[in-house]
C-alpha cells in the first residue's frame, strides 16, 4: 500500500506540473509569508503541509501543533541578496488534554538600499521591512484528526509608508494508521489588508494541500504538496520532499518544486536539533539554517513487537516497547488491552518507574489464554501535575492455535 501511494503521488505531481507553469507568477501583497520557514521544510522542497509534526507546523499547517507533546522553540535565519534577511522565531507549548498553542514571528528585511533622485544623485539610504506576529492553537480529535488556526498581525514599513493588517489561517491534519498523513491549509482564510492613503492591498487566499508517508520502518519520509493562489491567474504549484534517516541522530533531505532544487541535513544532539537547507535557484545558492530546542512536557508512545503472535506457537509473546520523554515526571501509568467488544482482557500498571519494555504472553487477568483475533492496546501516563496523556490506540493480532500446537500443548 505504501509503495502504491508513492507511485500515485509522483504521478499526480507530474500531471500537475504542466499546469503549474501555465501562468507566470507575479508579485502579490504578503509575498514574504510565502517564502517558507524552517530549514527542515525548506530542504524538503516546501512539502510540509502533510508532515506538520514539529514547531514549524505553526507556519505550514497550524493543525500540526496538536501532534507533539514537548515544549519546542526554534530560530531560523536566511540571508538574502543585497544585505537582506529572512528570520523566523517560534515557540510551541503543549496543553495536553486542552490542545497546544504556539506563537511565532516572521520578519523579512531588505537591508539598506541606496536612494537616488531623478538626476541619479545619491540622497541617502532607505530600507523596507515586513513582519508577521502569529498566535496559533490546535486540538486533536480522537487521535487521528486535528484542527488548528492562526491569528496574525502583519506590518509593512517601507521608507515613509507604514501599514498594518489583521488576518487568520486555518489548517487540518488527518493521520491514517500512523504512516500516512493528509493535510490542508487555507492561508489568509481571513485576508489581512494594508490600507494606504491612495489604495489598499489585500493579501490573497492560498489553498494548500499535502500528504506524507513513512517507509522502511519510518526510515524514509516522502511528502507531496500542491498549492493554488485563489482568485489569480497563477497556476498550481507543486512541491516534493524526501527525508531519510541514516542513523538515529542524522537525517538527509532533498526536495524539488517549481522554483528550486533543495537539499539539506539535520543533526540532533541531546535536546537540540540543527538543520541546514540549500536551495539552487536562478539567482544562485540560497542558504538557510535553523535550530530547535526541546524541553519540558513529555511524550509517551508504546508499540507491540511482534504485532502478530500465538501464545502456544514459536512466537509465543509480544514485547511492549515504551518511549517516554522526561520519565522523572511520571507518577502513574496504565496499559490496557481490549478485545473487539471493548472489554479489558489484561492491564498492566505501575508508579513512577516506567519500564522501557515488558512482555505479554497472551493470557488474560485470570491466567487463561485469550481467544484468537484482534486486540487493541493503549497506555495512559499521568505526570506530577496530574496531567494525563494517552498514546494512540494500536492493534495486535493473536493467532488461534493450530491442531499441531493444541496437541503439543
Amino acid at each position: 500500500m505504501r509503495t502504491r501511494y508513492l507511485i500515485l503521488s509522483l504521478s499526480a505531481i507530474l500531471g500537475f506540473s504542466s499546469a503549474s507553469h501555465a501562468a507566470r507568477d507575479f508579485g502579490l501583497p504578503g509575498e514574504f509569508l510565502n517564502f517558507g520557514v524552517g530549514a527542515r521544510p525548506l530542504a524538503m522542497g516546501r512539502a510540509f503541509t502533510g508532515v506538520a509534526d514539529d514547531i514549524d507546523s505553526l507556519y505550514w499547517n497550524p493543525a500540526g501543533l496538536a501532534t507533539f507533546r514537548s515544549n519546542q522553540v526554534t530560530l531560523q535565519y536566511s540571508p538574502l541578496p543585497l544585505g537582506g534577511a529572512h528570520q523566523y522565531l517560534a515557540y510551541g507549548q503543549p496543553l495536553y488534554n486542552y490542545g497546544n498553542f504556539g506563537v511565532g514571528i516572521v520578519n523579512m528585511g531588505s537591508g539598506n538600499v541606496e536612494r537616488r533622485d531623478a538626476n541619479n544623485i545619491d540622497v541617502g539610504d532607505y530600507d523596507s521591512r515586513e513582519t508577521a506576529i502569529m498566535l496559533s492553537y490546535a486540538h486533536r480529535l480522537k487521535q487521528v484528526f486535528a484542527l488548528g488556526g492562526t491569528l496574525k498581525v502583519v506590518e509593512l514599513d517601507l521608507d515613509d509608508r507604514k501599514a498594518m493588517g489583521f488576518g487568520a489561517d486555518l489548517g487540518a491534519l488527518y493521520t491514517h494508521k500512523e504512516f500516512l498523513r493528509f493535510g490542508a491549509m487555507l492561508r489568509n482564510a481571513i485576508p489581512p489588508k494594508y490600507k494606504f492613503s491612495t489604495d489598499d492591498e489585500k493579501f490573497p487566499i492560498i489553498l494548500r494541500v499535502g500528504s506524507s508517508a513513512k517507509f522502511f520502518n519510518n526510515a524514509l519520509l516522502a511528502a507531496v504538496d500542491l498549492d493554488k493562489t485563489l482568485g489569480t491567474p497563477q497556476g498550481m504549484k507543486w512541491h516534493i520532499g524526501l527525508e531519510g534517516r541514516l542513523i538515529e541522530a542524522l537525517v538527509l533531505r532533498a526536495g524539488l518544486d517549481s522554483t528550486e532544487i533543495t537539499t539539506g541535513l539535520g543533526f540532533k544532539w541531546r535536546t537540540y536539533q540543527f538543520d541546514y537547507a540549500a536551495g539552487f535557484q536562478d539567482l544562485g545558492l540560497a542558504n538557510r539554517a535553523s535550530i530547535k530546542y526541546f524541553f519540558g512536557g513529555y511524550e509517551v508512545d508504546v508499540k507491540a513487537s511482534p504485532r502478530v503472535f500465538s501464545p502456544v506457537g514459536l512466537k509465543n509473546s509480544t514485547a511492549f516497547k515504551i518511549r517516554v520523554a522526561n520519565r522523572e515526571r511520571v507518577v502513574q501509568w496504565i496499559l490496557t488491552i481490549r478485545n473487539t467488544q471493548g472489554e479489558v482482557v489484561r492491564s498492566f500498571q505501575g508508579f513512577k518507574d516506567l519500564p522501557k519494555r515488558f512482555d505479554w504472553d497472551g493470557k488474560d487477568s485470570n491466567g487463561k489464554i485469550v481467544a484468537g483475533g484482534e486486540y487493541s492496546y493503549r497506555m495512559s501516563v499521568t505526570d506530577s501535575k496530574n496531567v494525563t496523556e494517552f498514546t494512540p490506540e494500536r492493534t495486535l493480532k493473536i493467532l488461534a492455535p493450530t491442531p499441531f500446537e493444541i496437541e503439543a500443548r
